[in-house]
């Protein structure tokens, strides 16, 4: 499921991709109460590890709207930056070309999904 957030609709994007809104066949136009409990109910309480890029950020985002995650997370960020003997937390259009992964538009929720889990399958590949 796409939940899309009722509050946020009126908002714009642009700065670092075209303004336009993505939705699939299964999106949903929802409020923040429920996205929060259908997030839970459909996607944390159904997870062992979750995979993303940075996610400092989006754990300190759920924390805001009340939501605590205690799973176990694969940070593409701080692992890309070890496996790429890079000292700082490394960005995901980074890993996409020391991978040499193509993607969409980055800086859009579904197209960084996407893309993170691409990069997390190549770091599970062994260089020779």
């Amino acid at each position: 499921t796409h939940l899309i957030i009722e509050d946020n609709l009126n908002r714009k994007n642009g700065k670092f991709v075209k303004d336009q809104r993505f939705s699939r066949k299964d999106s949903e136009i929802v409020s923040l109460e429920l996205a929060k409990q259908k997030f839970l109910n459909e996607f944390v309480n159904n997870i062992d590890i979750l995979v993303g890029h940075g996610l400092s950020s989006d754990f300190k985002t759920l924390r805001v709207n009340g939501i605590d995650l205690k799973k176990n997370y694969f940070d593409t960020s701080i692992i890309g930056a070890i496996l790429t003997q890079n000292i700082n937390m490394v960005s995901l259009a980074f890993l996409l070309d020391y991978y040499n992964v193509s993607h969409l538009d980055l800086h859009n929720a579904a197209n960084d999904a996407e893309a993170t889990l691409k990069v997390f399958f190549e770091m599970g590949k062994l260089k020779k």
